[in-house]
């Protein structure tokens, strides 16, 4: 009551602090969210162990390059040295498994489509929420090369890597997927719909053969909800491939920074077979980056860094500064109370406790003003690119719990301010005598 008091008789000059506040604390939401948001997606969890992987890029010679091998065209040729490159590669006493991409070095580089699967839950089936197919090829370690772990209940992951079945028949789905689509329900051996046959005019249903954990295919990517699918090793041979990607596995113990100029080092003397030659070898996590950077994902968080840090930095020397200068006015005030026994202590605690309610009263009217504004016009969503995407317990995609752990935060960093601009001069205020406090001008 005593503090709420104060507050009154100071009423003028809080009143403009109060309404600077209420500006600081929109202000700082704007320039909060967006940061908050692409932090939360570059630092999601893949899913999978990519800090012991390497991305080995494989590439042809040119017609016209001396080591040109005009007999190694065939798409027989071409698939046998495909199939020597990964074994030499495996054979590394380094690496412990080793899978292939096709056309994206990410997970799942085959071919990619997004899809809208249909399921015999038509319950689920009108949330009609897009997914992404990915593809592998049979024995290619896929699922032990990314560290994908299967989940109880279903095949192993050496079971689910060298198991074939045409495409359209089978299908892994990831935990996430499980669960929007048959929640609560055991997801094997359920179907999916894959779409109509035009010869016959009959639904084509796929069947759930195994369920894996939770992965996301690339850095701005806010999904979990996969489908994986084998190909036919017919893809590698029909029309021959000029350029692919080997996904390594190191042994575990190994510095994967070091092993990566120990392979670079390797395959440009011994990972050759027909046309076939290394041109880079990367770690998954530098992959990761520039994946992230392609999709201008870091450039824009990058630019909210830069943005959020100039606009933060002078809101907060702006909320400092105010609440510096206000406690130094109180000085004769903390003069006189000292001279009626309070203790130092105790009226910094005061201040602060003041202040602090001052903050917290401009912030709560603050957000209930940037509230009518989201409400109407939405919060953060990070790139766009997961405006197509699902959102799975997620955060962001919750209104109610993104607005408060957004608000969360800015009141934090208000309150830091708050906090640093009164009790640094409450400090020094509280040690000046008490006769040249009250006799203060301040």
């Amino acid at each position: 009551m005593m503090i709420l008091k104060n507050i009154w008789n100071h009423r003028r000059t809080n009143a403009w602090i109060f309404i600077e506040l209420v500006l600081v604390a929109i202000i700082s939401w704007s320039i909060i969210d967006p940061v908050a948001v692409g932090l939360s997606d570059l630092n999601m969890p893949t899913g999978y162990d990519n800090d012991h992987m390497l991305v080995v890029d494989v590439v042809s010679y040119p017609k016209t390059a001396p080591s040109y091998d005009s007999t190694a065209v065939t798409p027989e040729r071409r698939y046998a040295d495909i199939c020597n490159l990964m074994m030499k590669l495996r054979n590394h006493p380094d690496i412990s498994f080793v899978t292939i991409n096709l056309n994206n070095s990410m997970i799942g580089g085959g071919t990619r489509t997004v899809v809208c699967p249909g399921t015999e839950n038509l319950a689920a089936d009108t949330i009609r929420k897009r997914s992404f197919e990915f593809y592998y090829f049979k024995g290619t370690d896929f699922f032990q090369t990314y560290g994908i772990e299967s989940v109880e209940g279903s095949p192993t992951v050496e079971e689910l890597s060298d198991r074939y079945v045409p495409m359209w028949q089978e299908a892994v789905v990831t935990k996430a997927f499980a669960e929007l689509y048959w929640p609560g329900e055991n997801p094997m051996g359920k179907r999916l719909m894959e779409g109509i046959n035009q010869a016959t005019g009959d639904t084509v249903f796929s069947t759930v053969v195994g369920v894996v954990g939770d992965v996301r295919h690339i850095p701005v990517s806010r999904s979990y909800t996969q489908v994986f699918r084998t190909l036919d090793d017919a893809w590698l041979k029909e029309g021959g491939r000029s350029d692919f990607y080997l996904i390594a596995r190191a042994r575990e113990g190994k510095d994967i920074r070091e092993l990566k100029d120990e392979i670079t080092s390797w395959a440009r003397k011994e990972l050759k077979a027909g046309n076939y030659h290394v041109r880079t070898v990367r770690t998954y996590d530098e992959l990761i980056e520039r994946t992230a950077g392609m999709y201008g994902a870091i450039g824009q968080l990058r630019l909210s860094y830069v943005l959020a840090g100039f606009f933060l930095i002078n809101l907060i020397l702006g909320v400092i500064g105010t609440f510096w200068l206000q406690t130094r006015k109180r000085i004769p005030e903390m003069g006189i109370r000292r001279a009626f026994g309070a203790a130092r202590g105790s009226l910094i605690a005061m201040l602060v406790k003041e202040n602090l309610l001052l903050a917290t009263g401009g912030c709560l009217l603050g957000f209930l003003i940037y509230w009518q504004y989201a409400f109407h016009n939405g919060l953060a969503n990070g790139d766009e690119t997961n405006l197509e995407q699902n959102v799975v317990d997620n955060w962001i995609g919750s209104f109610g719990e993104h607005f408060l752990i957004v608000s969360l935060i800015v009141y934090g960093v208000i309150a830091v301010c708050v906090i640093v601009g009164t009790l640094i001069p409450a400090m020094a205020v509280s040690r000046v005598q008490i006769v040249d406090a009250i006799r203060s001008k301040e």
